[in-house]
């Protein structure tokens, strides 16, 4: 169940990456 966890919490990390991404490249 741990491992699980934390395999979410690194998905979550990966969305906030290619949100942020996203995000930039809409600025320029």
């Amino acid at each position: 169940m741990g491992d699980d966890l934390k395999k979410v919490m690194e998905d979550l990390g990966t969305s906030k990456k290619c949100k942020r991404a996203l995000e930039d490249l809409q600025i320029k």
